[in-house]
């Protein structure tokens, strides 16, 4: 269409949703006084991000797109709380595989010290390190004894 703001920015397949669920929610006019008024090189993007929270309205009346942005919030925080499990299984995993603090090794464990240090004299039982070590071909530069200074 031949002067619309709105024809650029949508497909022909999909441009009469867009247009009809801009209009029901905002009033074309309204939405494309409101797009006249930025720069040419905005018209498209505000375009297609008036139709998306025009949708959401029409899906949400009462959230609309905050709904969206909530429902992803959720789940930033569900994969956060998974992924600290996860470390703290694995860490847990680690240690008891090869013997390790992981207080005193936090630089491995993404573990942060609370209180003062208190030093071990000792070496730590390391297995894995060595079944590494040896699986890379590394053995040479390091003896695996079992035991050693971490």
């Amino acid at each position: 269409m031949k002067g619309c703001v709105f024809a650029p920015s949508f497909c022909h397949d999909q441009g009469a949703a867009h247009f009809a669920a801009i209009h029901k929610v905002f009033g074309a006019s309204n939405a494309s006084k409101l797009i006249m008024h930025l720069p040419d090189n905005a018209h498209s993007e505000a375009a297609v991000t008036i139709s998306y929270e025009a949708q959401e309205r029409l899906r949400d009346p009462v959230y609309g797109c905050v709904a969206h942005i909530f429902s992803l919030q959720q789940q930033v925080l569900t994969l956060q709380a998974q992924l600290a499990s996860l470390k703290a299984q694995a860490s847990q995993g680690y240690t008891k595989r090869c013997n390790v603090d992981p207080l005193e090794h936090e630089e491995l464990f993404g573990l942060q010290r609370q209180g003062p240090e208190v030093p071990n004299g000792g070496g730590v039982q390391n297995d894995l390190l060595c079944e590494t070590l040896e699986a890379t071909g590394l053995e040479e530069t390091k003896p695996c004894s079992g035991v050693w200074k971490i």
